[in-house]
């Protein structure tokens, strides 16, 4: 049986056409001076985000909704998370509830 998707790909090999595949990247967040940086990223889902805190004293990345959660980062360790959905994420550290941050993913 054939698919949609399989006439498609069919008629972009026979046409001399590939389709275009956006390739993941991954992006960088810095934990310094008690907050995150950048406050707010842009991202597309697959892509990986690299939390890195430089502080001397333990943070967490953590989603508000409870989705994932970095566990305590202490200075130069670091975590990553990929974006699986899309839309608004809100996150923050455990131990110091203002530091907060925001993935936009589309």
């Amino acid at each position: 049986m054939l698919t949609r998707r399989t006439l498609v790909s069919a008629a972009l090999i026979i046409l001399g056409t590939q389709p275009v595949i956006a390739k993941s990247k991954n992006h960088h967040i810095l934990i310094q001076d008690f907050q995150f940086s950048p406050k707010s990223l842009n991202v597309r889902r697959g892509d990986t985000v690299v939390f890195t805190n430089k502080d001397v004293v333990p943070h967490t990345a953590t989603a508000v909704d409870l989705s994932w959660d970095s566990g305590d980062l202490k200075m130069n360790a670091q975590w990553s998370f990929t974006a699986v959905r899309s839309g608004e994420l809100e996150f923050f550290c455990v131990h110091h509830p203002v530091m907060r941050g925001r993935l936009i993913a589309d």
